[in-house]
């Protein structure tokens, strides 16, 4: 009876760390995407300043308006 008690805590154990294993991979997926948003944003920035301030201006007017929308 011990040894299957032991067994048992042995699998919920088990059980416990996978989902914690997937619970990480799921976070470093969202973390790798996030990554990839900011590098997405700063490459637009670039773009925005090499292209001067009425860029920048026409890009705010822009983004106020869908946020209207």
């Amino acid at each position: 009876m011990s040894q299957s008690s032991s067994t048992e805590e042995m699998l919920e154990t088990i059980s416990r760390e996978r989902s914690v294993i997937d619970e990480l991979v799921a976070l470093s997926a969202r973390v790798a995407l996030l990554a990839d948003d900011l590098v997405t944003i700063q490459n637009a920035k670039i773009g925005l300043a090499r292209r001067g301030p009425a860029a920048i201006g026409r890009a705010m007017r822009l983004r106020q308006m869908r946020r209207i929308a």
